[in-house]
């Protein structure tokens, strides 16, 4: 298979990160999306969010943003039900602005002993032909002790139809742990690794010397933390990564990073506050992403791109 990267195409890589940081203020020990409620069957949360994108001194794009909405329905102690709905549009230099929808859909079964069996599907809807029609299923178990520790594993598969019919395999380990008087303030410690498997090397076109060259390993490695301190009705979230990305799924499955871009490292904050059945939250992020010179592939350098969030959520 031979790839010939444009660098025109679009860049989705919004940290969806906060999503689950809103709904922090309802959510359970060692699990990143909030238990059904103890008192009624039925449990419906709402978040809506936007997200300006800055993309810095790039080459091709100048900025952008993203709206959408999550939403959490759980049913009894035993089943939740997840679905998202992402708009997403990026006005570049050179070309015509790109428009995508991301849908996400997912179902969590709760155990009576504390286990968390987890199934989704991520499919992607955009009017940039290579970027079109991908689709990711992923499936997680997680192990948690209420307020004390928990450690998950995460499995993705996402398939680029309209890019040489490119496969992504990724698998996400994760632990936590907690740590205060938790009563008054609390904090949560979670390091999360990524591997990620490419079906095949991606190659970039010479113009100079009129070949190909591979400019990528089909296996990457890289490692997250986040630091969560929760008091009274507020919680800070700092968290920060290196290593090496490419068509990446983060969020737990919300977030698919679904074009060539090299993203070695990044860090973000959020503040959520919480008051009643609703919370209000914003957030700042970065990703460095390395972008490669427009008639000379083997020049590159790294670029800043930018995300400001804020979004809105609330429990029915």
């Amino acid at each position: 298979m031979k790839l010939s990267v444009d660098n025109h195409r679009i860049q989705i890589g919004v940290i969806i990160y906060l999503i689950m940081v809103s709904l922090s203020f309802m959510t359970t020990a060692g699990a990143q999306t909030p238990d059904p409620p103890a008192k009624s069957p039925i449990r419906w949360d709402v978040l809506l969010y936007y997200v300006p994108l800055d993309y810095g001194d790039s080459q091709f794009k100048k900025t952008g943003d993203m709206t959408g909405m999550y939403t959490y329905l759980g049913y009894g102690l035993n089943h939740a039900f997840e679905a998202e709905l992402d708009y997403t549009h990026v006005d570049y230099i050179w070309i015509d602005d790109i428009k995508q929808w991301d849908v996400t859909l997912a179902y969590t079964y709760f155990t009576r002993l504390n286990y968390k069996f987890r199934l989704g599907a991520h499919y992607v809807i955009s009017d940039e032909e290579t970027t079109n029609d991908v689709w990711t299923l992923f499936g997680g178990v997680n192990r948690y002790v209420y307020r004390q520790w928990n450690v998950q594993l995460d499995g993705y598969y996402s398939r680029y139809p309209n890019y040489a019919g490119l496969g992504v395999v990724q698998l996400t380990p994760r632990a936590g742990f907690y740590f205060g008087n938790r009563v008054t303030s609390t904090f949560y410690f979670q390091t999360r690794g990524y591997y990620i498997h490419l079906s095949d090397r991606l190659k970039l076109y010479d113009p100079v010397q009129l070949q190909f060259f591979a400019y990528t390993d089909p296996d990457m490695f890289s490692v997250e933390e986040s630091i969560t301190y929760y008091r009274g009705p507020w919680t800070l979230t700092t968290m920060g990564w290196i290593g090496d990305q490419m068509f990446a799924v983060k969020s737990d499955g919300f977030l698919v990073n679904n074009v060539e871009e090299l993203h070695s490292g990044g860090y973000g904050i959020s503040l959520n506050y919480a008051h009643k059945m609703s919370s209000l939250t914003v957030g700042y992020y970065v990703d460095h992403v390395e972008e490669r010179h427009w008639n000379n592939p083997r020049e590159r350098r790294e670029v800043r791109f930018q995300k400001y969030v804020i979004s809105l959520g609330h429990t029915f």
